[in-house]
């Protein structure tokens, strides 16, 4: 079930709880099924979820990217691109979930736009593919979130590695943040650390 549905189907008492609750992401989902007059955040399941953009280490340590920003340039963009357009093929998120705002306002923001191509789809066929990729030893960059099943599969600084951000930069409807709230050890990964 898209994230949409499960505010409208709690705000209406089709569903009593969901586990599913991103803040500032899903203000809007909140806002637009009623508010605080039909739902109610109750509080977190897992603390410290994180959210960011992933690539192979291999690549990584090759070429010494550490940044996003870093794919502005053509030549390290093409290392990620799995089409043939000369754009680095970003695995992002199911239209309709909230972090494909992010996604698309962190292209803008970071002036990627004629670099990076958004791949957006079904999250989870999308990562399988990139698996594939991975395990033919080709490049691969990832809208990343834990938990989840891929940082299982794909270890921490022995597989891949976040991506930090040049400076922090949200949608306004996610209200203002700073880096402090977007940082995890030392490293700006540009979606609110929770």
């Amino acid at each position: 079930m898209d994230y949409p549905s499960i505010y409208i189907s709690l705000a209406n008492g089709d569903l009593e709880y969901s586990t599913v609750y991103y803040q500032p992401q899903h203000n809007e989902f909140f806002k637009n099924a009623g508010g605080k007059e039909k739902l109610e955040g109750v509080g977190n399941l897992t603390p410290n979820d994180i959210q960011g953009y992933q690539i192979d280490k291999k690549t990584a340590d090759k070429y010494n990217i550490t940044n996003i920003e870093q794919l502005q340039n053509p030549e390290i963009a093409k290392l990620f691109d799995s089409d043939g357009d000369g754009k680095a093929n970003l695995v992002g998120c199911n239209p309709g979930w909230s972090c494909e705002l992010v996604i698309e306002h962190h292209l803008q923001a970071y002036e990627l736009e004629d670099t990076v191509e958004n791949n957006q789809g079904q999250y989870e066929i999308l990562l399988g593919d990139a698996m594939t990729h991975y395990k033919q030893g080709k490049p691969i960059i990832y809208y990343a979130y834990e938990p989840h099943w891929i940082s299982t599969k794909l270890k921490q600084n022995k597989d891949v590695v976040w991506l930090e951000v040049p400076f922090t930069s949200l949608p306004k409807s996610m209200g203002n943040l700073s880096e402090k709230d977007t940082s995890l050890d030392g490293k700006n990964l540009g979606f609110q650390i929770m």
